[in-house]
């Protein structure tokens, strides 16, 4: 009887919620290029009043580019997994009768857990109760939450992510400004980093590398890779970065190697997330509509999951991508990235205008 009561009570504010904070415009102006945005709390700007979201902040900037010519859609809400985009697509097409769709989704497939919505002919009872209940009932979203915040989160797959964002402030840094972020990173993740002047070392398992002297590699590469790399071979090996996954490719003694940092995929809920956006942008396309996907601003804990399905999903499927995640971390002034992100890594103000901003110089050709 208790849970009945708290699920009715969720469930009156779900209501209550979907109508006091609704932004989508009412209205659906005519002649114009309409670009529906569809997503969770990240699209919807959790935190922040409606003109911070990248959405409002979008439609100013094209605005001021082109008078009169876009009308952005927010059709984001907090907590929308893909399954419930896909649901809703045809009604959301019809309604708005967009000329591009961006959809920047898949964080709450993987901490809830995904339901494919692509397929449910084979699903027996049980999954298919498991499926309602995972879209439909809070109080059993509220469980599987708290549940996921008990897990160990996947600190391999997150901490070479959150490594590979720190790399990018290397970009544009002074060479003592990037041996000073390097040494930041390094003794964070625990190794003893010594410094004479300017020069710097690092010690680990009785080994010592010069950092100065891989500076120019450590500026265009994987840190975890070349960690390994530079720990367990002569400190000559050549590297070169090829494409997104941050392959390394070494050449010692005349033999070539490869190395790949392991990354988590989300696993059987990244598949699921795949399909379901997968399905989105075959019904967008169907639609006559362009189709974009967008990462997360943040690459941390389960965004730096979503991301990795959404880049690999783009590749594979030759999907528009604007990868807005490298723009956003590159410019983080501290490791926390306070002034991009709340602590739970949702954007600030300034994250979104970031985002905006990079989906609007995709948009201008």
């Amino acid at each position: 009887m208790a849970l009945i009561a708290i699920e009715g009570v969720l469930q009156g504010a779900a209501v209550w919620a979907q109508h006091a904070y609704r932004r989508s415009e009412e209205v659906v102006a005519t002649g114009r290029i309409r670009i529906l945005c569809l997503g969770d709390s990240n699209t919807y700007g959790l935190y922040l009043a409606a003109q911070e979201s990248w959405p409002s902040q979008l439609q100013r900037v094209l605005e001021r580019q082109t008078p009169g010519r876009y009308q952005v859609v927010n059709l984001g809400f907090p907590g929308t997994p893909t399954s419930r985009i896909a649901q809703n697509l045809d009604a959301f097409l019809g309604q708005f009768s967009p000329t591009i769709v961006v959809v920047m989704a898949g964080v709450n497939d993987l901490i809830y857990g995904a339901v494919d919505a692509t397929d449910t002919s084979q699903r027996g009872a049980l999954e298919k109760l498991r499926a309602f209940a995972t879209t439909n009932v809070r109080t059993y979203r509220a469980w599987l939450l708290w549940r996921r915040g008990r897990e160990q989160a996947p600190k391999v797959a997150n901490d070479i992510d959150s490594l590979s964002s720190g790399l990018l402030t290397l970009r544009g840094q002074t060479d003592e400004g990037a041996l000073a972020i390097l040494a930041r990173l390094y003794r964070e993740r625990g190794f003893t980093v010594r410094v004479s002047g300017m020069d710097y070392w690092l010690d680990y398992e009785g080994k010592s590398v010069s950092i100065n002297d891989a500076l120019d590699t450590f500026r265009h590469g994987d840190l975890y890779a070349l960690t390994m790399a530079y720990i367990n071979l002569p400190i000559s090996a050549g590297m070169d970065l090829r494409d997104w996954d941050l392959h390394a490719g070494l050449q010692v003694d005349g033999k070539q190697f490869e190395m790949r940092p392991v990354r988590n995929s989300g696993g059987q809920d990244g598949d699921t997330v795949a399909r379901n956006l997968r399905f989105i942008a075959q019904g967008v396309v169907n639609s006559g509509a362009r189709f974009i996907l967008a990462t997360y601003a943040s690459n941390q804990h389960y965004y730096g999951q979503a991301n990795q399905v959404v880049r690999r999903l783009a590749r594979t499927d030759g999907l528009e991508l604007v990868d807005v995640e490298p723009e956003v971390s590159a410019s983080c002034k501290d490791s926390l990235c306070s002034e991009m992100f709340f602590p739970d890594y949702h954007p600030t103000g300034e994250g979104y205008r970031l985002v905006a901003a990079r989906l609007a110089d995709y948009l201008a050709p």
